[in-house]
């Protein structure tokens, strides 16, 4: 299957971020992006997405608060067959609190998000998160990307 150019944007924009500051609630590369932070300001680049959407004022405990915004304002597929460019949701005790990018290297699928623990954005094999994460449980992608 090919991917489309569109795709190919999504995860090319994402990877500019890696290296940025984590930060909690973070919406800046300069002073740094949380999970929701970064497909929020890659949509924003890309125009998929509009800047007064971004959710505020969530704990950094899993709480679903950015669900329904992302039920709301982007497309959600079935977990199993994710794509490149799609935003993959992982949960922590059934709550859903972290998100990333699904991309791709010559090793394999690979995960671009912004992680607490690292405090900034890092690309990492899909495998590896999913050892420390636990399978995603949702997946999305932006409005009107085949």
């Amino acid at each position: 299957m090919e991917i489309s150019q569109a795709r190919n944007d999504i995860v090319d924009l994402a990877r500019t971020y890696i290296g940025v500051p984590w930060r909690h609630q973070g919406r800046t590369r300069e002073d740094g992006v949380d999970c929701v932070g970064l497909p929020l300001l890659v949509g924003i680049e890309l125009d998929y997405m509009k800047k007064e959407l971004s959710p505020a004022n969530y704990p950094r405990r899993p709480n679903n608060t950015f669900i329904p915004l992302f039920k709301e304002y982007l497309d959600a597929v079935i977990p199993a067959k994710q794509t490149l460019g799609d935003i993959l949701v992982f949960a922590d005790s059934g709550h859903p609190c972290h998100c990333g990018f699904m991309s791709q290297t010559q090793f394999g699928p690979t995960i671009i998000h912004a992680h607490a623990n690292d405090r900034r954005v890092i690309e990492e094999p899909l495998a590896r998160a999913v050892g420390y994460l636990g399978k995603p449980v949702f997946r999305f992608k932006f409005k009107g990307i085949i």
